[in-house]
């Protein structure tokens, strides 16, 4: 057997019903990415990296929900390259509480 690439696996006789996290670096990084690559307005796409910025700052879990809310509402027309990255984002969220 062979296993190649992060977070591999082997399920025998179960369902594999995990979770992979990335960490925060990753998410913003790519989510960066994502916003560089798929918003061709400049000027939407600038408004929703300072959005971005200003979640990815965010000292505590107040601002981050926040900036959070600001950032999806500012992106609803973008929605669909932002959307895989909400389960990331929430992860982070949750872990400002702890």
């Amino acid at each position: 057997m062979i296993l190649n690439g992060k977070d591999s696996r082997v399920n025998i006789g179960s369902t594999d019903q995990s979770i992979n996290t990335a960490s925060s670096g990753d998410v913003f990084n790519q989510i960066r990415e994502v916003l560089d690559a798929g918003i061709q307005n400049e000027g939407e796409r600038e408004q929703l990296k300072k959005l971005f910025n200003e979640m990815e700052a965010a000292p505590d879990q107040k601002t981050f929900t926040s900036r959070y809310q600001s950032l999806i509402v500012s992106a609803a027309n973008h929605l669909t390259i932002i959307v895989p990255f909400l389960p990331a984002l929430m992860e982070l969220l949750k872990k400002l509480t702890s």
